[in-house]
């Protein structure tokens, strides 16, 4: 060690033991100064002045350094005695330390050799998907059936996906003898540690095959297309996930396959909007027919309905038509929500003479 703990170093400096180092730096230019040797005027003071100059180098280099600093004060509080007891006690933590690292590291490479010999080359799952599938109003609306294509990871039909070509023959592996684990030696600070490992060129097998399925090429599936017919319910929910289980890829090495979700979503060109279970649908209005209260006809996927404008329809108010929404069904009833009507008022840019007329006597009767 660099320093003496049986010393007070901040008692040579003539400072606290939460100093600073702007403290620590002062201190000993101060006390440097002081007693500089050069500053004796007799032998025996020089003598004295060079004991107390050491000290104080002495003890500004170690508490100027924060990782000295660090040492001494945890030894120096620890009252760590280096001859004897101290000594031993300092050796049996630093190898209490070390061990520990040590059986660390071996934990996880026990953990990760176990994983990598037991789940590695074992068949797992394939994630999920969701597919989004855009339809018209009239789809969700009347029910409809859709065909959906994609690709997809299938086996192999030449291998089985097995990787191989069935017409090879398999031979004993030339790493392993057969046995499908090799031994793998270690040197440690304990000694050379030896391990049991699977076999990296069999993987376990303990056979080889000398010729790959050339139709997968080693990758044991191949994409093909899948076609699967989506059943839209009538009155559906935009939002609404259908599954289709194990629709998806194959997994690991034969694992069970992923499911399919197709997420039913509006197209947005459609002419009818669904808020809830209501219908909305805009409609362009004349403004005569708005003034006289007259009928709307109004086209619904599977029908037209006829509505009477209200009396004293304003701008930017909608017409409510009960009994046309989408259908809603409880555990003892089922009723239907309304259809909203947007109404659009459509004011002529042009008017013939006669029309004109017509709208400058209405004009003078309202005054």
């Amino acid at each position: 060690m660099d320093f003496d703990p049986k010393k007070n170093y901040y008692e040579i400096l003539w400072i606290s033991e939460d100093a600073d180092e702007k403290e620590i730096k002062k201190a000993f230019r101060k006390l440097a100064m002081k007693y500089h040797p050069d500053r004796a005027k007799t032998d025996e003071q020089k003598k004295e002045y060079e004991e107390k100059f050491k000290q104080i180098n002495e003890a500004h280099e170690v508490l100027s350094d924060p990782k000295k600093r660090q040492m001494y004060d945890t030894y120096r509080k620890g009252g760590f005695d280096f001859s004897g007891f101290g000594a031993w006690w300092a050796s049996f933590q630093w190898w209490f330390d070390v061990s520990d690292l040590f059986w660390d590291l071996f934990w996880d490479f026990f953990w990760w050799t176990r994983w990598w010999t037991h789940y590695k080359d074992r068949p797992r799952r394939w994630d999920d998907i969701l597919l989004n599938l855009r339809v018209k109003f009239e789809d969700i609306y009347n029910g409809a059936r859709k065909k959906v294509k994609y690709s997809r990871y299938v086996p192999c039909d030449k291998c089985g996906g097995t990787w191989i070509d069935a017409s090879s023959k398999p031979s004993v592996c030339p790493t392993c003898g057969g046995q499908w684990v090799v031994v793998q030696s270690q040197r440690t600070p304990f000694g050379v540690m030896q391990s049991q490992t699977v076999c990296p060129t069999c993987h376990g097998e303990w056979e080889v095959w000398k010729v790959d399925c050339s139709a997968c090429n080693w990758k044991w599936v191949v994409l093909k297309e899948a076609t699967i017919e989506v059943n839209i319910p009538q009155w559906t929910n935009p939002g609404t996930k259908i599954k289709f289980p194990w629709m998806w890829h194959y997994g690991y090495k034969n694992g069970p396959s992923g499911d399919l979700y197709v997420n039913i979503l509006l197209d947005e060109n459609s002419p009818w909007k669904k808020q809830w279970y209501d219908i909305i649908v805009e409609k362009e209005i004349p403004v005569i027919d708005a003034i006289l209260w007259w009928t709307v006809e109004v086209e619904l996927p599977n029908k037209r309905v006829k509505v009477k404008i209200p009396k004293g329809l304003q701008v930017g108010e909608n017409i409510i038509v009960s009994w046309y929404g989408f259908k809603k069904w409880n555990w003892l009833l089922a009723w239907k929500w309304d259809l909203i009507i947007k109404p659009k008022i459509k004011i002529p840019k042009t008017l013939s003479k006669e029309e004109k007329d017509l709208y400058e006597k209405i004009r003078e009767l309202k005054k």
